[in-house]
């Protein structure tokens, strides 16, 4: 067992932010890349789990924390559905979208990871969710050679940022196509009115929910913590040379002095619900007959900038994140010798389409080559 290090804040400190880097540790690095961005804010543990210092490890997600690091570091992460784990011990950000989630090198590893982690398979805390091993497909076995059946949306709305991402999904489909399954663009696209309901509700959960994570954090040790989001502002102002010396804390302060009572967190919540859910993958499922709905889970890793932050080009993450939905991410490929992952998310019904589509499509892809700690691919 250990710790690694994660993004400062789950990276919701500022716009600003690089990937990976934490006052108490430093910047994680990329093992494809060592100057290349481990993405984030699960960074540490993608790393780990893709560098081989351990099979399996913990991440977390509001939205995009698991998924997006799995995909740059070249392992399987799964984002659940909300309520399949328990919120304990996580420091909050959105109560409506934070879980915990698995980080392995192969689907069948992360899946048991997760069932251990709902309080199955004889661990202490019990979860009403059925196990999900059982749905992965074996070596041997039918399912896992054959896809013949699913019928797969692929979102090609939500990619386009990265040319050599969006051929890697072309070939990613050539292989689910070749194993049988039936693929239907879909017309998924981004989503400013949700883009914006997301941070309104972030922004309303956040202050609410770390002022009293801190404080009951603090009286529990009666240490001189925070005890609150403005004295952790004021206590990075304090030690700014070690909380601060790259990039500052924009979104904290954000957060502080946002004015949104209850009824405006109350809409932007009910406008979450309704363009993710409804109006997003609910009608995507039921419009085009869908067991699955594909996406790219982003582009190859960028350079680690201290001076600009970091310089995320794209993702799908977003959806599922905010409709509180499964989304499990594939290494795919490479792309000039960075990894990218492929998304397969559905409904909270869609795990059975979910694990067999990801455990066919890892065992049928090339192999992906294994990190070797350049310096740089420059």
């Amino acid at each position: 067992l250990g710790k690694t290090n994660m993004s400062e804040w789950a990276n919701f400190r500022s716009r600003y932010s690089s990937s990976g880097w934490s006052s108490e540790g430093g910047q994680s690095r990329n093992p494809y890349a060592l100057d290349r961005s481990p993405s984030g804010s699960s960074s540490g543990s993608a790393v780990a789990v893709a560098a081989g210092l351990c099979p399996m490890a913990v991440g977390t997600e509001t939205d995009g924390s698991i998924v997006s690091p799995a995909s740059v570091n070249g392992v399987v992460g799964i984002k659940p559905e909300a309520g399949r784990l328990s919120q304990a011990g996580i420091v909050p950000i959105s109560s409506t979208q934070d879980t915990a989630g698995p980080l392995a090198s192969s689907v069948h590893d992360a899946v048991l990871l997760l069932d251990a982690m709902s309080g199955l398979g004889g661990w202490a805390g019990r979860s009403s969710a059925a196990p999900l091993a059982r749905l992965v497909p074996s070596a041997g076995s039918p399912e896992l050679a054959s896809l013949r059946g699913l019928r797969l949306g692929y979102a090609a709305r939500l990619g386009g940022f990265h040319p050599g991402t969006d051929m890697l999904m072309a070939a990613s489909l050539d292989i689910l196509r070749g194993l049988g399954a039936v693929i239907v663009e879909t017309d998924l696209a981004g989503n400013d009115e949700l883009d914006k309901a997301e941070h309104t509700v972030m922004l309303y959960e956040f202050r609410h929910e770390l002022n009293r994570y801190l404080a009951r954090e603090a009286a529990a040790d009666s240490t001189p913590e925070p005890r609150s989001l403005v004295e952790l502002i004021a206590y990075n102002r304090e030690h700014a040379d070690t909380t601060m010396p790259y990039f500052g804390q924009d979104i904290l302060e954000e957060a502080a002095q946002a004015t949104i009572d209850d009824a405006t967190y109350r809409a932007a919540l009910a406008s979450c619900h309704r363009l993710a859910r409804v109006e997003g993958l609910d009608r995507q499922m039921e419009a085009y007959r869908l067991d699955a709905l594909l996406a790219p889970s982003g582009a190859p890793a960028w350079k680690i900038d201290h001076v600009n932050g970091d310089h995320y080009m794209g993702g799908s993450a977003g959806y599922p994140a905010v409709a509180g939905y499964p989304n499990l991410s594939v290494p795919a490929g490479l792309v000039s010798g960075l990894p990218v992952g492929l998304s397969i998310m559905g409904l909270p019904t869609s795990w059975p389409a979910i694990l067999r589509v990801g455990a066919a499509f890892e065992a049928a892809r090339p192999p992906l080559p294994p990190p070797l700690f350049l310096t740089s691919l420059d």
